[in-house]
Parts: structure tokens; C-alpha cells; sequence
């Protein structure tokens, strides 16, 4: 007998055939409230089975899925909610009732249970017999299973990433074709390591599945017929502890997860046999030389790395041996994609030379911002889509990052943007100006540092501004510190002189 796909998480399991028949029940009662084509669907929710049957659901009534971040507070929510549209959410009920989210006449919620893992993962987040004016996930089993044929079309999730104004921006792809969809899908399972086929292969969750790069990941793999491995939270040991007990192949991993992984006690980095190992892969942040050599070291040549974005998916990806023979590159350009070097004027440059990224594929003219068409293409260059990345391309077309845009900071693998945080702090008392921008941090990558020019006669403590950042902005958001400082440098211009603050504070979080 043919063993059934599995998906783990703690001590439940679920099989694939469980796993779709709630989404085809779910597919009824959201289609019973209205949700059609196109329509928005979001997801409030931990690392959860109801993360594969939800989006499932949503693809057969051809709306889409909208992943929200449940570090978010209430009002940034409360804005993508909004931003999208959504016409349902369904969320775990301890996230729902910490936020404070109730049915309206706009928005219908159903709430999944708590996991047993999940709760115990998290303590902090703990609500006591979480109630609201939900419907409840366990009462699925009553409805027929939706029956309908699929819509055409792949329309996947928007994924909502914040820009340089402050507010985030829905990543929307308009209904791929099969043949187009065919190529990106190729480009993901090359750079993720799935290529190879599911049997046997079991592949690891660490991170969080409403990030769109984990996602990609465990919904590929899943797709493929691989046994998937849900973690609540990420641990060192535990990792290594999962990987070993489900003999995992495949993992979607970011550089934080491998210096904490480096951390351990080298008795129980000892005991971790890596030969089951096939593909490790990871992007997101810039991964430190040392800590990608000790990697390979340990695992052998299964790290892949990617170059990738919200927006355009895999650009460009390595392999170990790539990466060894070229250390710091993230490869050539992946499948149809091409990249290109262009400089402030948006000239192409020669090869070799150091200028903005700028990137075209079959999928990139298939995206736009939700509620912001238009704004997504670079000026000059029809088609072509820039992340704010600097670097090079040489001779044999592999691809270097030498920096990033100015405001982006990544830290642990999550992007913030100071642009975000400098909206809510410049509004707090006793602040006249301020700036924010990102230094090396051990473990994390970057930390987030911001400088605040008091206003005369003020001067706010750093406890107070953190405080009153913490009522607006998501915890991983907030600035590892705050100095009040008598004036911000400037140029002629009055533009602040960001790189030299990166500079003059670069051993600020060394410690």
C-alpha cells in the first residue's frame, strides 16, 4: 500500500486527502458568503494545516489569499484589511481576539482553534477561552464539499510589503497562463531544490507561512507530494531534533536560522547526521562568508541560494559549488529572467560595473500593486522591475550584490523599512526630526537604529519614544535603540546623510 502524504505539526498529522476535503468544505461556506472570482480572502494565522487547505480553497473559487502578519497591530491590519478588501478573514481565535477583530457587515471571520504546539510555542500570547463573533473552523465538517470545476488561471496570494511611504503595498499577479506559469513555477522548484521529485522527501517549515518566500516553499513542496514538517516557532535544537526524526531533505531556510543552528553545543552538532540532506535553501538576507562556509561544512553541498523578490519571484539563484568557486555571488539569472545594470540616468552599464539591479521576466509584467497600478515599472525600461539592490553582473553572468537600496533594513530575514517607522515617530511628543536606518547586528543581521532631533526645549528619553512606537508599529519593527542627538547631519540639500550615520554607528548593536 502506498503511504498518504502526510503534513506533521507537534504530535497531530494530516493526510493530503484530509487536507483538501476542508478546503473543498471551506471553498462551500466561503462561496455561500459571496466570495467569487477575484475576490480577497486573508488569513490571520500561525504555522497551521489550515495554511494548505485555506489558499486551496480560495483557488477554486478563483479569489485570492491575502497572508497577514500576526505581528501587526490592530490598526496596521486594520489598513491592509482595508487596502485589500477583503470579504472574509480566517484567522486562529487567540490572533483574532488579541486583535480585538469582530464580523462586521463587510468582513465575515471564521476562527480555527488554537494548536496544542502552537499555544505552547507562544505563551505570551495566551487569551483564555478566546470568543468572538466568528464562525468556527470546526464546523466545516457539517457542509457538502464544494464540487465546483477550478477557475483558469493561477492567481496565488497578495503578499503585502511595506514601501518607501510608509504604507504597505499589496503584490497583486494577475492570472498567469498555463505555459507562463509552467516557466515561474520551473524557476522556484530550480532555486528551492524541488526539482528533483517527491519520493521519499520530506521537506522542514521553520519559518513563518505568511512570509511569501516560506510559503513558495512548503506549498511547493506539499504540491509536489512531499511529507511537510510545520514548525510553530523556529529553534536551534528543535530543527535539528525534526530534521533527524522525519529524515527531512528540503528546507527554506534565512542566515539568522544558520548562525543560531552554528550556535549549538558541538556535541549535539555532532550528533546531527546531515546525509539525508538533498536541498537547503535560503535568500531574504545577505548571508555572512564565514557563516555560509561553516554551513556547507557541516551539511555538506546542499545550501542553495536565491535571489528573489515579492514582486518578481526567483531572479537569480547558486548552487554550493557556485558559491564556492565565486564566493559572495547569488548566481546567474534563472530561466527566462534577465538582469540588467543600469546607472542613476537609467543607462545600461558595461559589464563588471556597479549600478542598480533592475530585472525582466514572463512574470514580471504580470504583477502590479494593488490599488497603485503602474507604479511598479521602472522609467525607461518597459517591463523591467527594480528592488533597490546595487551590484554587478560579470563576464559570465553571474550576479553580485554589493549593497542595497539606502533604507532597506533586514533584519532575522524580515524586511522593515525606516521610512515606516519615521511616519510614526516623527508624530511623537518632543520629536523636531528624525531618522532611521539599519548597522550590523550579531545573530540578526541589521538591527534598527534611530536618531531623533529633539524639538527646543524638549528632550524625550528613549524609553518614552519606544513606548509610544510599540502602541503603532509591530515588535520586529521597533529600533534597537534610540539616541536624542542636537542636530541631524545634513547635506547642502537638507537630505539626511544616511551613509554616514551607518558608519558613525556601525558597532552601535556590536555588543
Amino acid at each position: 500500500m502506498t503511504k498518504a502524504q502526510t503534513v506533521f505539526s507537534g504530535a497531530r498529522k494530516a493526510t493530503r486527502e484530509e487536507i483538501d476535503a476542508d478546503a473543498r468544505r471551506l471553498a462551500s461556506w466561503l462561496a455561500r458568503r459571496g466570495v467569487g472570482e477575484n475576490d480577497v480572502v486573508a488569513g490571520l494565522l500561525w504555522n497551521d494545516f489550515a495554511f494548505l487547505s485555506l489558499p486551496k480553497a480560495c483557488g477554486l473559487l478563483g479569489a485570492y489569499m491575502v497572508p497577514l502578519n500576526w505581528h501587526l497591530t490592530r490598526t496596521e491590519l486594520d489598513y491592509i484589511l482595508n487596502d485589500c478588501a477583503a470579504k472574509v478573514l480566517v484567522g486562529h481565535d487567540v490572533l483574532l481576539a488579541q486583535a480585538g477583530l469582530e464580523r462586521s457587515a463587510s468582513l465575515n471571520i471564521m476562527a480555527a482553534s488554537t494548536p496544542p504546539e502552537v499555544a505552547q510555542a507562544y505563551p505570551k500570547v495566551q487569551i483564555n477561552d478566546p470568543q468572538g463573533n466568528w464562525a468556527k473552523w470546526d464546523a466545516l465538517g457539517e457542509l457538502p464539499e464544494y464540487d465546483g470545476a477550478p477557475l483558469p488561471g493561477n492567481r496565488g496570494g497578495i503578499f503585502y510589503t511595506s514601501g518607501t511611504t510608509g504604507n504597505p503595498k499589496g503584490v497583486k499577479r494577475k492570472p498567469l497562463s498555463d505555459d507562463v506559469w509552467a516557466r515561474v513555477r520551473g524557476r522556484t522548484l530550480t532555486a528551492f531544490g524541488l526539482a528533483g521529485g517527491a519520493a521519499g522527501h520530506v521537506a522542514l517549515a521553520p519559518g513563518p507561512l505568511y512570509h511569501s518566500a516560506p510559503n513558495a516553499h512548503a506549498t511547493n513542496a506539499w504540491a509536489m507530494g512531499m511529507d511537510l514538517v510545520l514548525m510553530p516557532r523556529f529553534d536551534a535544537q528543535a530543527t535539528l531534533d525534526l530534521m533527524q526524526e522525519h529524515q527531512v531533505s528540503h528546507a527554506h531556510m534565512v542566515p539568522t536560522m544558520f548562525s543560531r543552528l552554528l550556535a549549538l553545543p558541538e556535541a549535539e552538532r555532532a550528533r546531527f547526521d546531515p546525509r539525508h540532506l538533498v536541498a537547503i535553501c535560503h535568500g531574504a538576507a545577505p548571508c555572512p562568508v564565514a557563516v555560509k562556509r561553516a554551513m556547507i561544512d557541516w551539511f555538506g553541498a546542499v545550501i542553495l541560494e536565491y535571489y528573489a523578490g515579492t514582486e518578481t519571484g526567483i531572479i537569480g539563484c547558486s548552487t554550493s559549488q557556485d558559491w564556492l568557486s565565486r564566493p559572495g555571488t547569488i548566481g546567474r539569472a534563472a530561466g527566462e529572467c534577465v538582469v540588467r545594470v543600469i546607472d542613476d540616468a537609467g543607462r545600461e552599464l558595461p559589464t563588471g560595473e556597479t549600478g542598480r539591479l533592475i530585472c525582466h521576466s514572463d512574470s514580471t509584467t504580470s504583477f502590479t500593486y494593488h490599488n497603485r497600478e503602474g507604479s511598479e515599472q521602472v522609467e525607461g525600461w518597459p517591463g523591467y522591475v527594480g528592488l533597490g539592490d546595487i551590484g554587478h553582473v560579470d563576464a559570465e553572468g553571474f550576479i553580485y550584490l554589493t549593497d542595497r537600496s539606502s533604507d532597506i533594513v533586514i533584519s532575522g530575514g524580515a524586511n522593515i523599512y525606516p521610512a515606516e517607522i519615521e511616519k510614526e515617530l516623527i508624530t511623537l511628543e518632543g520629536v523636531g526630526d528624525c531618522t532611521v536606518f539599519g548597522v550590523p547586528q550579531p545573530d540578526l543581521g541589521e538591527g534598527v537604529i534611530a536618531l531623533v532631533e529633539a524639538r527646543t526645549g524638549q528632550k524625550p528619553t528613549e524609553a518614552d519614544l519606544i513606548a509610544g512606537l510599540k502602541l503603532r508599529l509591530a515588535p520586529y519593527k521597533l529600533p534597537r535603540k534610540v539616541i536624542v542627538v542636537d542636530r541631524l547631519p545634513r547635506e547642502d540639500s537638507g537630505k539626511i546623510r544616511k551613509r554616514d550615520l551607518r558608519e558613525a554607528y556601525k558597532e552601535a548593536l556590536s555588543q
